[in-house]
């Protein structure tokens, strides 16, 4: 702040939810890993609305369906780090149903590995979707595409911390092998989301 301050800058030091602004000074806002920490998210939203002027834009960065269970444990050195959870349905809820604000954009980034308890990839599960289509389908994909098959056979079968750690190798020694699949395996860990203010 100090170093914004002597170049001319001006700048506030507050809490998310009691910013020293007027309303609708602002063209546009950016709150970039802040509504996962906030005690209050309608009171912080309510907030970043009010100094933002009608039409203009709100731009957020938050985890993207991040499991929030290593939050609880007692050792950690802060009470409160991360609070609530976001995916795209919630984020719509929240910016499009209360606020009545207009959603343009979200998209899920930083689709890579950041070790292993960061590791955000789509294995499948037993109530994944693709367990039942399979199952229907199974035949006509051996008869289709038996690669198809054999790939999505072998998908299902395989633990978990195989799959990390094959990853992991195949990243160190095969980056552009890696980089064929990244799309198809990994999700983002963090979502970046554009909306604008009602006029």
């Amino acid at each position: 702040m100090k170093i914004a301050q002597s170049k001319g800058i001006d700048v506030a030091y507050a809490k998310l939810e009691d910013m020293p602004y007027q309303d609708g000074v602002f063209d546009m806002v950016m709150a970039t890993d802040v509504l996962e920490h906030v005690l209050d998210l309608h009171a912080a939203t309510t907030q970043m609305l009010r100094v933002l002027k009608p039409g203009g834009h709100l731009i957020i960065r938050v985890p993207y369906r991040e499991d929030l269970e290593v939050y609880l444990r007692t050792d950690l050195p802060y009470e409160f780090i991360h609070l609530r959870n976001f995916d795209e349905h919630s984020l719509r809820l929240h910016f499009q149903k209360i606020f009545r604000c207009e959603v343009l954009e979200i998209n899920p980034v930083a689709p890579f590995l950041q070790g292993a308890q960061r590791l955000r990839y789509r294995h499948f599960s037993k109530a994944d979707p693709i367990h039942a289509w399979f199952k229907r389908e199974r035949f006509n994909l051996l008869r289709k595409d038996p690669i198809a098959y054999l790939v999505i056979e072998y998908l299902r079968a395989l633990r978990e911390e195989w799959l990390v750690g094959w990853l992991y190798r195949l990243q160190r020694k095969k980056p552009d092998s890696f980089a064929a699949i990244k799309p198809h395996l990994l999700m983002g860990i963090e979502m970046n989301v554009v909306v604008r203010k009602p006029e």
